[in-house]
């Protein structure tokens, strides 16, 4: 199973929590998992996917490189499933 599909089945809370119990674990599954679990976090801080791609299309990074912003909501989208809402602590992204 890939990363991102292991991610979308158990979600966001138990894939920070296995990185976090695991992240000494340096094979690639668990390298990419911490990846999505960032990217995660960073398009949280951004206010969600809508913000941060509204950020990315006007520039606007806060201090960010774009590309990384860019990739993160990338990683993001690779989690959802066509139709469906991301929870990230507790709220929709």
């Amino acid at each position: 199973m890939k990363a991102n599909e292991y991610f979308r089945k158990h979600g966001y809370r138990h894939c920070k929590s296995a990185c976090l119990q695991n992240g000494w674990l340096n094979t690639g599954f668990w390298i990419r998992l911490k990846d999505l679990v960032k990217s995660h976090d960073v398009v949280e801080q951004f206010g969600g996917l809508e913000k941060a791609t509204d950020a990315v299309i006007n520039q606007e990074a806060n201090g960010r490189p774009m590309s990384q912003l860019a990739q993160a909501i990338a990683d993001v989208e690779s989690c959802i499933e066509a139709g469906k809402r991301l929870e990230v602590n507790g709220g929709s992204i």
